[in-house]
């Protein structure tokens, strides 16, 4: 008999659990993230117009089935990923400025700017210091946690 009540209570309660949890989320804005990769999420920002005017990509950190604490995408084909979502040709001719880039280094955090035409590329670093952690790309002792493009003619909304 207290298991049926049990039971009972549990089909009775359930729906009323998922209403609260739907108004609870309802106050926060919701984010639009795409998997580009296994482990890699892309969140696009938008201008007023519906168009494109910023990218992100980081690391998936969680799932059901797992917690991954490690932030690093160098080994993850991260230009790849870029040649795809924006090609050269809409990113334009590299700036004459500082054709090669710039390294921006501050406390434990490294950026490297690639200005184009019509886009800026930033590349952000995690500094730390054990030399297994090394990167290839840039020769620095860091995790790269998140790459960023921003078009130069939109305005996010």
């Amino acid at each position: 008999m207290l298991t049926f009540i049990g039971i009972t209570l549990i089909l009775l309660l359930q729906p009323h659990a998922a209403t609260d949890l739907g108004q609870f989320l309802a106050k926060y804005p919701k984010v639009d993230a795409y998997e580009v990769r296994p482990g890699i999420l892309l969140l696009p920002s938008y201008t007023t117009g519906g168009e494109v005017c910023a990218l992100g990509l980081q690391t998936l950190h969680y799932t059901p089935d797992m917690v991954r604490l490690d932030p690093d995408m160098t080994g993850q084909g991260v230009d790849k990923i870029l040649d795809e979502l924006v090609p050269s040709a809409e990113r334009g001719e590299p700036s004459a400025d500082i054709p090669r880039g710039l390294y921006t280094r501050s406390g434990q955090s490294l950026v490297y700017t690639r200005q184009y035409e019509n886009v800026t590329l930033q590349y952000w670093w995690e500094i730390t210091s054990p030399p297994e952690r090394k990167s290839k790309k840039n020769g620095t002792d860091g995790n790269l946690v998140a790459v960023t493009v921003k078009w130069k003619h939109r305005t996010c909304r």
